[in-house]
């Protein structure tokens, strides 16, 4: 199935975001279910993923093989790989007793430790290696947990209630510039966020309330607040959670969750009280400081279902979200009103919204996915030139452009994966899509979690099933999973930030004969100059390097448009050029 969806080429100025070729895709998985939930780079350029998976797994993806073994419940699985797809270790962290263990996040500190939080039951042994370090929980405790970059055990912390019925859920982590742990979800009734000797306990005021925890580099407590409400409309379901948390380059902490009836998010002295507009949750996104002080909370109201799924904040400080609505949702959380429909029909099925916001918490833009039935955004990165990448999964038909165009894409089972570019304007860029083409199981293709490493290349994990391509673009890469039991997979993009830009000393190097059916000659270059060729989509088609003469054969290259990078050393220059 071909999925590439292409856009306009401008050829006066360099691309801003273009498509990104296929570098590779890594599975890993065995006899039962087995999902990817986060995925994050070091300063190496390694790819470190972290998931969930279930009884006997392969957890390297090349010809050799490292088994985990458990049984039919949840334990996590961390590995660590090289830009290549390289298994460089891989570890299992596993519940005991007919327990369970999830993970739901995953960062890398600036020391190349990586630090991962959830949620577990019964007792789990938090250390890999030959060591062990155990922690119980009578009901359902959240954790955090940090290895070091070689995947040896450095720390791990626990908290919650001491009775069957307390239950307290990390849904979200991030870790601040200074190594810092950051943490939320939700918990019921009595819990202690103090994981060290001391207590810090927290009473929730409903059927469950929202928290934020955090914790220093070595997982020593700091500080823990609560946002919640007395009144609950179900109860069977937490009224108040907490779904995401990240910090901004001064250490300020964004909270993005729902909540339920009339409360209170100020944490600490004051009040600043929201009511949610229905018996419905609403969404909110809180702005504390570094030191948990309040901020800003700001409010997204519907009439029926909203959920966050993924935040972030870019370099210069804007703030990203995106999740899933029914029927409607007002995503201006000012005094204005923005209102989105849902076009799914019946309400059952779900819209994706992706906002942008100031850091005073104002809307800039706000964008809506529409068709026909449920879209789902669950990962999203932004760059370091502000691009906007989102990965999810897609019911039957889609518009993936935000905007005034349209760019459909139909799913070619239940669900496909997607992949999504906007630029920084929100606007419509590129979209793949891939996935098992024989799952027949709703869910089983779903994109959970994207990023880039330094030099901007894509990585995505999510999970699989069936037989399906798993090269998002044009070309062919098929993959199996066991009796369509989703499986992880890692998928690495080349860049996507487009042609190099053009020098300004362009007209001092000249090619010919362009058009060309063969051989390129490149005059007025200097002793030592290195080409470098890419085809529309900005991907490395050749690198011969350093020019022996003034002669670059083009023969090998199918027909089609190309770009010449020129490197002289002082100088890059880039041409276009056309192969007949």
């Amino acid at each position: 199935m071909k999925k590439i969806i292409f856009f306009t080429l401008l050829f006066t100025a360099a691309l801003a975001f273009s498509q990104p070729g296929f570098m590779w895709t890594k599975q890993i998985g065995g006899k039962l279910a087995d999902e990817g939930v986060a995925i994050a780079t070091d300063a190496a350029g390694n790819v470190v993923t972290a998931g969930n998976i279930k009884d006997t797994v392969d957890a390297d993806p090349g010809p050799g093989s490292q088994y985990f073994y458990g049984d039919q419940l949840d334990d996590i699985y961390i590995s660590k790989m090289t830009p290549g797809g390289t298994l460089i270790w891989a570890r299992q962290i596993s519940a005991m007793n007919s327990g369970y263990i999830n993970v739901s996040g995953m960062s890398i500190d600036a020391s190349g430790n990586i630090v991962f939080a959830g949620y577990y039951t019964n007792t789990v042994d938090f250390d890999p290696g030959a060591g062990t370090y155990t922690l119980s929980t009578p009901g359902t405790d959240g954790f955090a947990c940090c290895m070091d970059a070689n995947g040896n055990f450095k720390w791990a912390k626990t908290f919650g209630g001491s009775t069957t019925t307390t239950a307290t859920y990390v849904q979200g982590m991030s870790v601040g510039r200074k190594g810092d742990v950051l943490l939320t979800g939700s918990f019921k009734e009595t819990a202690d966020f103090n994981p060290g000797s001391g207590t810090y306990t927290m009473t929730a005021l409903g059927n469950g309330d929202a928290f934020v925890c955090k914790l220093d580099s070595m997982g020593a407590f700091i500080w823990a607040q609560q946002f919640g409400d007395t009144s609950y409309y179900d109860v069977n379901t937490v009224d108040d959670s907490g779904y995401k948390i990240t910090t901004d380059a001064n250490d300020n902490i964004y909270v993005s969750g729902s909540f339920e009836g009339r409360t209170d998010f100020d944490g600490s002295s004051g009040t600043f009280t929201m009511q949610a507009s229905s018996n419905r949750a609403d969404l909110f996104m809180v702005k504390l400081t570094a030191t948990g002080n309040f901020v800003w909370a700001r409010q997204f109201s519907g009439p029926d279902v909203e959920r966050v799924n993924a935040l972030t904040v870019s370099n210069t400080g804007e703030i990203y979200f995106t999740g899933l609505f029914q029927s409607s949702i007002d995503v201006d959380p000012g005094p204005s009103q923005m209102m989105f429909i849902a076009t799914t029909l019946p309400n059952s099925w779900y819209d994706v919204f992706i906002l942008k916001l100031n850091n005073n918490g104002n809307l800039i833009w706000a964008k809506q996915l529409t068709g026909d039935k449920t879209k789902t955004a669950n990962g999203l990165h932004v760059d370091n030139s502000g691009n906007i990448l989102l990965t999810g999964t897609f019911y039957d038909k889609v518009d993936f452009d935000p905007g005034p165009g349209t760019h459909t894409l139909m799913a070619t089972c239940p669900t496909n994966i997607y992949i999504l570019g906007l630029d920084a304007g929100g606007n419509f860029a590129w979209v793949y899509q891939m996935g098992g083409i024989f799952s027949f199981i709703s869910d089983m293709n779903t994109g959970k979690a994207i990023t880039t490493d330094m030099s901007g290349n894509i990585y995505t994990t999510g999970k699989f099933a069936g037989t399906g391509d798993m090269d998002p673009t044009s070309g062919t890469y098929t993959l199996s999973t066991n009796d369509n039991y989703p499986d992880i997979y890692i998928t690495k993009l080349g860049s996507a930030v487009g042609i190099p830009k053009f020098s300004s000393t362009e007209e001092a190097v000249q090619i010919f004969p362009n058009p060309t059916t063969g051989v390129l000659r490149i005059q007025r270059i200097a002793a030592n100059t290195s080409v470098k060729v890419y085809n529309i989509l900005g991907t490395e088609v050749m690198n011969p390097g350093t020019l022996s003469g003034n002669e670059l054969n083009l023969s090998p290259l199918p027909k089609g448009i190309y770009f010449l990078e020129i490197n002289t050393g002082t100088n890059v220059v880039t041409k276009k050029i056309v192969k007949e």
